[in-house]
């Protein structure tokens, strides 16, 4: 073999070596996106445990799990979330769950090295060699070529034996999990009233979290999917966040009644326009009042103004170092705020494309933002367990409510901006007083986490929706519960009035519904189809929604 065929063999062998080392880092936006969303719920779970906020570092955890069991099973993630797992129930001295977990990191393989890139040497061109050093050259690059050759063979080789022994252990895990299937059934029907869902792994008791989030056991990560149930008080339907916002789908075809359920009248949506721009996935939606104008906030750092007569992005707004979780319209549609992970929240003139102040003050992800029906002053809340109202003159803090919150998912300011509700992983809706931070009242009925509510216009009513699916109605001045509103079968979104006695929901059921408040029932449903929802908005007349898609677009439906 000639000096210069060597080289070239020698090249060629280098390049499927880098190929195969780096085509795992070739992600789809959806890869990117869950791998996103991992990372952040788990730096949330490991600085709970840092600060040895067990009770809340575990249920994190094991949402961490949740979502990690989506991703692709060649990366670290799932094992690396179980062993932090594994690190607090030994701090809690839960022994056996410690054991559990360490058994299922076994299963897994353990931690896997990532793949270390080929590095291409360049060798210096020397001019002029003699006879004897050419031959001496020539022989060291078909030796390097022998070892490229063996260590691409060896890499090959190592596939093979990997596929086989897991294979095999997927086999052996067969014959275990019939060993232990009865153990583990009996535990699961304490907990749950569905007789044919079956979940092997690691469970927290209902007692201990209603939510019940599991762990499968079987070595590839995979689990079995059940249909989501209806909630009641005493039976909660499973739900992961973030997997159903990725799972659940919404479908482009003509408005046209399709059949009725009850005495609701069922329809398909009709999309008009898709919303380009964004580089990641759009984690928040507003629509402005008169229907014109939206604001969307991405994972791209970004919040975006669109124009809805024309489909067209207006501004975009930079300035956020991290994910824009929540945006609303000033009152006067001349601004608008953005809350961030990056733990702050920003005014923004629209028209200018420009910052006007930034409030600083939170000390962990901003949720959720609000701005008064006045307009000077605004609310955010937080993962801190916060809301905070501001002066938006001035910049400075107002009030602050606070106390065993949980992490807060909504706001919403009365009409005469006196006072504020809030909702969150509480369960509970708190009523306060705005200016002294004072709690009023609280609301409580749901069984998990409550992610959307609004008051009515009068101020009369408010209507909050969440994790148990249910979409309830509350009277203000007394706390009571007026209406608690079946029909969605998963977790619902979004929620808010468009009339006194009127209200729309939608939810990861794939449907948007609208409720007739007196009556408790459903008046209209809307069936949706495969474009994902990552975030949802309606507009104030319930005619129109907006969704973020798998593909980082938003889409405009129409329901009227």
């Amino acid at each position: 073999m000639s000096r210069f065929s060597a080289r070239i063999k020698f090249l060629i062998l280098s390049a499927a070596v880098v190929a195969g080392s780096t085509c795992s880092l070739c992600y789809s936006p959806v890869a990117f996106a869950q791998d996103a969303v991992w990372s952040s719920m788990y730096d949330v779970a490991a600085k709970a445990f840092e600060d040895e906020d067990l009770a809340r570092a575990e249920k994190l955890t094991l949402e961490t799990v949740e979502e990690a069991e989506s991703l692709s099973k060649d990366g670290n993630q799932l094992v690396k979330t179980l062993a932090l797992l594994q690190k607090i129930y030994a701090a809690e001295k839960k022994q056996s769950e410690a054991d559990k977990v360490a058994a299922r990191i076994e299963s897994l393989g353990g931690y896997k090295e990532p793949p270390k890139r080929a590095v291409r040497r360049v060798t210096p061109k020397v001019e002029d060699k003699p006879k004897e050093e050419e031959k001496t050259s020539e022989s060291s690059d078909e030796n390097v070529s022998a070892k490229a050759e063996e260590q691409t063979t060896a890499k090959a080789e190592e596939k093979t034996s990997a596929k086989a022994e897991e294979k095999t252990s997927a086999k052996a895990d067969e014959n275990t999990d019939a060993a232990g299937k009865s153990e583990t059934s009996k535990k699961l029907s304490e907990s749950k009233t569905d007789k044919g869902n079956e979940s092997k792994g690691l469970k927290r008791g209902a007692q201990a979290d209603p939510l019940q989030f599991e762990v499968s056991t079987k070595p590839d990560g995979r689990k079995e999917e059940t249909p989501a149930k209806s909630s009641t008080k005493g039976d909660e339907p499973e739900l992961n966040i973030e997997r159903e916002l990725r799972n659940s789908q919404v479908a482009s075809s003509a408005t046209s009644q399709v059949k009725t359920e009850g005495n609701a009248q069922i329809y398909k949506l009709k999309e008009v326009m898709k919303l380009e721009g964004h580089m990641g996935w759009s984690k928040c939606v507003d629509i402005s009042a008169d229907a014109t104008q939206a604001l969307s906030g991405s994972a791209d750092n970004t919040m975006r103004l669109w124009d809805l007569t024309t489909g067209k992005e207006i501004q975009k707004f930079e300035g956020h170092d991290e994910p824009v979780n929540s945006v609303a319209f000033s009152p006067s549609a001349d601004r608008a705020l953005s809350g961030s992970s990056d733990k702050t929240v920003r005014l923004w003139d629209l028209e200018a494309g420009t910052v006007i102040r930034k409030f600083i003050g939170h000390e962990n992800i901003v949720t959720c933002v609000a701005f008064a029906p006045t307009g000077s002053l605004i609310a955010s809340g937080s993962y801190d367990g916060t809301v905070r109202i501001w002066d938006t003159q001035t910049g400075k803090e107002v009030s602050r409510m606070e106390g065993g919150l949980g992490t807060v998912k909504c706001l919403a300011f009365a009409p005469d901006a006196d006072e504020i509700i809030s909702g969150g992983t509480d369960k509970l809706l708190t009523l306060w007083n705005v200016k002294s931070g004072k709690k009023i009242r609280t609301f409580s009925g749901h069984s998990a986490e409550v992610a959307t509510c609004a008051i009515s216009d009068d101020g009369s009513r408010v209507v909050s929706a969440g994790r148990d699916t249910t979409v309830r109605v509350w009277d203000t001045d007394s706390g009571e519960e007026l209406k608690s509103m079946t029909g969605h079968t998963n977790w619902v979104v979004k929620t808010r009035f468009i009339a006194v006695d009127k209200a729309i929901s939608g939810g990861l059921d794939k449907t948007f519904r609208i409720w007739d408040i007196d009556e408790g029932r459903e008046e209209r449903i809307f069936n949706l189809q495969h474009f994902g929802m990552w975030s949802l908005g309606f507009s104030e007349l319930g005619d129109k929604a907006i969704t973020g898609s798998d593909d980082f677009t938003l889409r405009v439906w129409q329901m009227k």
